[in-house]
């Protein structure tokens, strides 16, 4: 697997990333799932994810896929790919994001 592609945000053309822009950025938002987490700092846990996109809006945190590991920082973006992972908060602040992924047809209304 190549390595994931990090982005960084654009605030001079699209102001400062939020849950608000994304949920209005995905459409038709049946089809999307668009979802704001906040995490303390030490936060670690394995789960396991849908393919879908990543949007750290502040603090650092990072992603360990097994054959690669992905650091994201405020701003930052990134596709990841469906499967395991482990999740860590970096750094001495919370982390916030958003992931947002495709809901499945058999699922949209």
């Amino acid at each position: 697997m190549n390595a994931p592609n990090i982005r960084r945000w654009q605030d001079e053309f699209l102001g400062e990333p939020s849950e608000a822009f994304l949920k209005h950025f995905f459409i038709p938002p049946t089809a999307y799932r668009v979802s704001k987490s906040l995490y303390t700092v030490g936060t670690r846990f394995a789960g396991f994810m849908h393919q879908g996109t990543v949007y750290v809006l502040d603090g650092s945190c990072s992603y360990d896929l097994g054959c690669t590991e992905v650091h994201l920082s405020k701003a930052d973006f990134v596709e990841l790919p469906t499967g395991e992972y482990m999740f860590s908060v970096e750094g001495d602040r919370p982390v916030e994001l958003v992931r947002v992924w495709k809901i499945d047809e058999l699922f949209v209304k």
